[in-house]
């Protein structure tokens, strides 16, 4: 089975490796041994899709706060050397 889905694939794996030891102790005739070996652990986690809901519109938010404040620092700096200028000119506001 394949997923079609078009939705964003917030999703993924984290493989975790470790090195460990198995103990084997109590079999019958005395026996026990220590190995030691190396443990893979692969974690699979899929977000909810709230996340989406929450960080999309933060995002957008955020950019348009950004445009604004940038025209806004754009004006001023405009209006700044018109000042500048009319000042030498000697007119005043």
């Amino acid at each position: 089975m394949t997923n079609t889905s078009t939705a964003a694939k917030l999703a993924g794996t984290v493989q975790l490796i470790t090195p460990s030891q198995v103990f084997t102790e109590g079999i019958p005739g005395g026996y026990s041994d220590t190995q030691a070996l190396f443990t893979r652990l692969t974690p699979i986690f899929v977000s909810e899709p709230g996340l989406s809901l929450l960080l999309v519109p933060g995002v957008v938010g955020l950019a348009l706060l950004g445009s604004r404040r940038m025209r806004s620092q754009e004006r001023d700096s405009r209006m700044g050397s018109r000042d500048a200028a009319s000042e030498s000119k000697g007119f005043a506001r």
